[in-house]
């Protein structure tokens, strides 16, 4: 008790009220942000590849290292391809292709194959 009472007395005054007491306060505050998307392929019986491919996601971004959102569509009865990704944050198109999906080669499965043996 005595060492409470010398602790008091140590204390400085506020210099607004006067108070040797101390308040103390934490505040801990948390965002969650909640992304969607949506994914569809359009088949027809007896045929191995969807003739539309649609696809509009939250996706991560190597090159960039941040998430951000891909918008795609494939469609293989019109010969149409569109791809654009836009940064979450400021709403900027990082990239965006539209041409015929003929004329898209050398990305993903059609990339050249490095025959090494």
């Amino acid at each position: 008790m005595a060492a409470e009472v010398d602790a008091l007395e140590i204390r400085r005054p506020c210099d607004v009220c006067g108070s040797i007491k101390r308040v103390h306060s934490i505040s801990i505050v948390e965002t969650l942000v909640v992304r969607d998307g949506y994914g569809l392929k359009a088949k027809r019986p007896g045929q191995k590849k969807p003739y539309v491919e649609d696809l509009s996601m939250p996706d991560y971004s190597r090159s960039f290292g941040k998430h951000v959102h891909r918008q795609r569509v494939i469609d293989r009865g019109n010969d149409h391809y569109f791809e654009k990704i836009t940064d979450y944050e400021t709403g900027k198109v990082i990239h965006h292709c539209e041409e015929p999906l003929s004329q898209h080669q050398g990305h993903g499965n059609a990339k050249r194959k490095n025959n090494q043996g």
